[in-house]
């Protein structure tokens, strides 16, 4: 999960985490700045608790 507006991280930086792991990898684009986990709260514990009842397959 990443803040459409972060000063430190772009998007396209983030999703280049995809590379290092051999799961499956999803990356969440919140349309705000470093603090979307505090105005957002409630959507990134959605999203989380909705990826973690995803089954992984290999």
């Amino acid at each position: 999960m990443i803040g459409s507006e972060d000063p430190k991280v772009t998007p396209q930086e983030a999703a280049a985490w995809a590379a290092h792991t051999e799961g499956p990898f999803t990356l969440k684009v919140f349309s705000r700045g470093h603090f979307y986990l505090v105005r957002d709260q409630a959507e990134v514990i959605r999203t989380m608790t909705d990826h973690l009842r995803t089954p992984v397959t290999p």
